[in-house]
């Protein structure tokens, strides 16, 4: 193991002036000196014993003499140097001899150090040198034979040192391998020896790049340590880097790698290569790849640098191999201000806006929303982003049309724009809209002003955005008339669905059922599929609005009777309710007729509602269907025109009066299914029956209700006893009678199972009665 030497031995202190000239008595032992070989040379030195102060005198008098005996004396001594310590204090006195000397001694000096492999201390004295001589003496150096690798050998075990000089080195190769103590101390000096030796490297002109590239084979971590040297010395950036890209592409990924490892920024390798040929800046960031940098490293550094040099670095990145969509990923972390930058720079390379969308829809959201933002900011025309939207896929345009509409793009903005393209750009950017979250009323409010065929193809939109027809028929009905017309038309022609429209059409009044049935047939519906639509989707509380509307259209009554008949049951009877309101003539029970109804039904019944048709056109046309016989829907009681009513007719009349009013429309099925199951015994009600069911109404179905309770007046207000005796009916037919209030409601009568009735069948068969 090396003897390990003092911090004070280690630093060159150059800057005296050595003691050149000899005493006599010291000339007179030098003269002794035997040159007649190298071995006798060494053996002279060893006997004269001259001390170390005298031998510089002693080289220079042998110089002097010849430069042949100044060689072989100078190598002579280096073989005695037998100890670290010998070593480093004779190598500052052979540098010091060689500052002062002229270049032939300077030379012959340094080339008999570098024969004795003692080139590394050459460099180290270099170190303490003044700026001025230590370029003269490199100078001299390389033309003495020394190497550029020698340079950078000691510059990389100097940067090293620096950077682990807090903790025990004596493992390090070279000389700073041999320090003992003081190390702290040590580094002072050591820095200004690596800026004094980079500096006269640097000055001696084409030997940078010659040491850059001898030691291009040396490991990376000792490349890292030269080029940390090298900036330490002051080296810039841009000289390792030209001296660099000169070498193979495995020798400039080591120079790259080793700049990043000391701290240097993407920015500035790219900066500098982008002022460089189109080849070199390829090469350069391909060594960045090779280092492990990606694409979002790469991008996310030099994102701020000018737009043209942006450009340049981007072009390189592409013709290496990377991706536009790798390049478009990396602006989730930048700036706006940056992103901007970076798709100025793509577009100057003739990137389109079609081609950067399209790769940003792949990316996350919120690279979608900066390359999105960055190109409203940068001027794009929302018509030129509209176009490339419309040849998306629908997930892609979502994203955009969700961005477009965080900015504050208004939904008529969007719309407008794809109507200047084409109906399925209108189809495909409705779709977008509403799937955005934008309400159906936005879309109608703007697509309601244009053409059919783009109402339309907004209406496929809405549709293919999952909306429901009911949702927008809802929608459409708080426009105003013309604009109603015109998107129930587009919606009815793409859906042809007329019951959800008319279901989802909010009727408030007349005139709104009129402006939608007018829409509708305007459209090409039906006029009968509408009134099944009506009576199968409106509510049959709503009826008469629709009615209404259709008497004023001046549309036949009977197809809505025809069509309401074939539905049967509660339909039905609530269809008929609302025609015969509708077109039917009227009028109040007389007070004859209120008297008799009093005796059997008290208040049970609200007589002031109850109607009684007699000259009627809708009903003589369902009274058609229903072989003359009178019949009951609710509080309206109808008749054929000018038949004569008598009491016993009205009291069973009136009786259904009061099983609509206590169940609703649905008794009216019930006494259908006995119609139909029972034929005329339907109304049959025998003594033994009476007697049988014990006072329990609710046994008889709907028709032989009202037949005791006809019978019942008949026998006890009447003109005498009918077919049952009143003994036996009042039980019965006193349970419809109410003393006081009226009651609205009393318990559901007769729980008989429903039955849709054949509508052959109900033309022919007899209605209520």
């Amino acid at each position: 193991m090396p003897t390990l030497i003092s911090s004070k031995q280690f630093q060159a202190v150059l800057g005296t002036k050595p003691k050149l000239s000899l005493s006599a008595a010291l000339i007179k032992k030098a003269d002794k000196i035997d040159y007649s070989s190298k071995a006798k040379v060494r053996a002279s030195l060893v006997k004269q014993r001259f001390s170390a102060q005298s031998m510089s005198g002693v080289i220079t008098h042998a110089f002097d003499e010849s430069s042949k005996k100044g060689e072989t004396l100078t190598q002579a001594f280096i073989d005695t140097w037998d100890d670290d310590a010998k070593i480093f204090q004779n190598a500052s006195l052979l540098m010091n001899v060689a500052r002062v000397s002229a270049a032939p001694r300077r030379r012959s000096v340094m080339k008999s150090m570098i024969a004795k492999r003692r080139s590394e201390f050459v460099v180290h004295n270099i170190g303490g040198m003044s700026p001025t001589d230590a370029r003269a003496v490199m100078l001299d150096f390389f033309k003495a034979g020394g190497k550029a690798s020698d340079v950078a050998s000691w510059i990389a075990e100097a940067s090293k040192f620096l950077d682990e000089n807090d903790t025990a080195v004596a493992g390090q190769d070279g000389i700073f391998g041999k320090i003992g103590k003081g190390l702290k101390k040590v580094g002072n000096w050591v820095k200004g020896a690596i800026k004094t030796v980079g500096d006269a490297l640097d000055a001696a002109v084409t030997k940078l790049g010659d040491a850059i590239k001898e030691v291009a084979n040396w490991s990376s971590s000792k490349i890292r340590d030269f080029v940390n040297g090298l900036i330490r010395a002051g080296v810039s950036l841009s000289r390792i880097l030209a001296e660099a890209a000169k070498l193979a592409q495995a020798s400039l990924n080591k120079y790259i790698r080793a700049l990043l490892e000391v701290g240097r920024r993407i920015k500035s390798i790219v900066s500098w290569a982008a002022g460089q040929a189109s080849a070199v800046l390829r090469r350069t960031l391909a060594a960045l790849v090779a280092a492990g940098k990606s694409v979002l490293n790469i991008v996310g550094d030099i994102a701020d640098l000018a737009v043209a040099s942006l450009a340049k670095a981007l072009n390189a990145l592409i013709a290496i191999g990377r991706r536009l969509g790798e390049i478009i990923k990396a602006v989730a972390g930048l700036a706006d201000a940056s992103v901007r930058r970076l798709l100025e720079a793509l577009m100057q390379l003739g990137k389109s806006v079609g081609a950067i969308l399209a790769e940003a829809v792949k990316a996350a959201t919120s690279v979608i929303r900066k390359v999105v933002g960055a190109l409203v900011a940068l001027g794009r025309r929302l018509s030129e982003i509209v176009a490339i939207v419309a040849g998306m896929a629908h997930a892609a345009a979502l994203k955009v049309v969700n961005e477009l509409l965080r900015l504050g793009k208004q939904v008529a903005d969007i719309l407008a724009a794809a109507v200047r393209l084409s109906a399925a750009a209108v189809r495909r950017l409705t779709r977008a809209i509403v799937a955005a979250g934008q309400a159906i009323s936005a879309v109608l409010e703007f697509i309601g002003k244009k053409a059919a065929n783009m109402i339309q193809a907004a209406m496929r939109g809405l549709i293919d955005a999952g909306k429901k027809v009911l949702a927008i028929a809802r929608r459409i009905a708080a426009f105003k008339t013309a604009k109603i017309r015109k998107l129930i038309d587009a919606l009815y022609k793409v859906t042809k669905k007329m019951g959800q429209i008319i279901k989802g059409f909010v009727v408030r009044t007349v005139s709104a059922a009129r402006t939608l049935l007018e829409a509708l047939w305007a459209a090409g519906a039906n006029f009968t599929k509408s009134v099944i639509a009506i009576l199968k989707n409106v509510a049959t509380g709503k009826y008469r609005n629709f009615f209404e509307a259709i008497k004023a259209l001046g549309k036949s009554l009977k197809k809505i009777a025809v069509e309401a008949l074939k539905l049967g049951g509660a339909i039905l009877v609530a269809a008929f309710s609302a025609i015969l309101e509708v077109f039917g003539g009227h009028r109040k029970l007389t007070k004859a007729e209120r008297r008799e109804a009093t005796k059997v039904f008290g208040v049970s019944i609200d007589l002031k509602r109850v109607r009684i048709a007699v000259a009627s056109i809708p009903a003589d046309i369902i009274l058609t269907f229903n072989g003359g016989r009178p019949f009951t829907t609710m509080y309206i009681i109808n008749f054929k025109s000018g038949a004569t009513i008598s009491t016993k007719v009205l009291i069973h009349e009136l009786t259904h009066v009061w099983q609509a009013q206590m169940r609703g429309p649905i008794y009216a099925v019930d006494a259908l299914h006995a119609q139909f199951t029972l034929g005329k015994n339907a109304y049959r009600v025998t003594d033994q029956e009476l007697m049988l069911k014990n006072g329990q109404f609710s046994a008889f179905n709907p028709e032989q209700q009202a037949t005791i309770v006809d019978r019942y007046w008949s026998g006890k207000f009447g003109p005498g006893v009918d077919t049952n005796p009143v003994k036996l009916l009042e039980p019965y037919a006193r349970q419809v009678f109410k003393r006081g209030q009226r009651l609205n409601r009393i318990s559901p009568l007769i729980p008989v199972e429903l039955a849709r009735v054949d509508p052959d069948l109900l033309v022919v068969g007899p209605i209520g009665g």
